[in-house]
């Protein structure tokens, strides 16, 4: 796109949903990693804006050399009027489907990839069952380490208690039908899973990532614990196991603080800002100007 753009004269835009570091390992080693950066910084530095989901992203990218002036932090948004209309009746069918006799079911949602950090979950689970023997794991998403993170929950002799639903349509119920939402993610830009839940007011332990580094707080919108502490994770699920009144106050102060700070309104007219400053100042250019880019605000 940024070839094109160069060739018919026109502003690049660019939307980084993930940071250049956490792509980069993805594109592999030797070669193919250093011909991304290089092709990566290329595509950053002539883009006439940059739009970075968090702080962590947009430090990334001003770091890989994009004019901090051109790199834009717009949260993703919550659609808190599509969630709120989340199949309740759905949500209590899925409850009866996967954990019809448990006091306590656990969800924790995404890819199951090295970057989402699933075993720690499956390691803190193994805790939460020595106080709660009933207690469920639903565990939603796909990926290449289903058949390992399969592996080790039979390791850890709690296969009969964790359920690997798959990639699924109905995840706003499925967080409705749980109790809590476990994410123990290496990394994230916004963390789609940590709006979702709070936006439907659900108990929420994350680590600190997307939108919990941004504006949620530890102990008043939700739990954050450190990435890779499963007994540390282990002991904030029990607490809500514990406490599921406090659990349901804290993630309603949650909602509010998402509604605030992450709704889909205010995240359109951001977009929407960028663009047509972008539209303005090529307006404004001097006829037969060779510039193809724009300085954004």
């Amino acid at each position: 796109s940024t070839v094109a753009g160069a060739i018919a004269r026109k502003p690049v835009v660019i939307t980084r949903h993930e940071g250049p570091a956490l792509v980069r390992r993805a594109a592999g080693g030797g070669f193919n990693r250093n011909l991304y950066y290089l092709l990566d910084r290329l595509v950053l530095v002539r883009a006439a804006a940059v739009i970075a989901p968090s702080t962590a992203v947009r430090e990334e990218v001003v770091a890989l050399g994009a004019g901090r002036s051109r790199v834009h932090k717009i949260l993703l948004g919550a659609d808190m009027q599509r969630l709120g209309a989340a199949d309740r009746a759905r949500a209590e069918a899925l409850r009866r489907e996967f954990a019809a006799r448990s006091r306590f079911v656990g969800l924790t949602v995404g890819r199951l990839s090295w970057e989402k950090s699933i075993d720690v979950v499956l390691h803190a689970w193994k805790k939460v069952l020595t106080e709660h023997d009933d207690a469920v794991l639903l565990i939603a998403g796909d990926g290449p380490e289903r058949d390992k993170l399969e592996r080790l929950a039979r390791d850890l002799g709690i296969a009969r208690a964790v359920s690997f639903v798959g990639w699924r349509a109905d995840v706003p119920e499925l967080m409705i039908a749980a109790d809590v939402v476990a994410h123990a993610s290496a990394v994230e830009s916004t963390g789609l899973v940590l709006l979702e839940a709070l936006a439907l007011a659900r108990p929420l332990v994350t680590t600190p990532v997307g939108i919990a580094g941004e504006y949620l707080v530890d102990g008043a919108h939700c739990d954050v614990v450190p990435h890779g502490d499963a007994a540390a994770l282990a002991r904030a699920l029990l607490r809500v196991a514990r406490d599921p009144a406090a659990a349901a106050a804290m993630a309603e102060a949650g909602r509010e603080a998402v509604a605030r700070g992450s709704s889909i309104g205010p995240m359109v007219a951001a977009y929407a800002s960028v663009y047509d400053e972008l539209t303005d100042t090529r307006r404004d250019r001097p006829p037969g100007s060779r510039r193809w880019f724009a300085r954004a605000r």
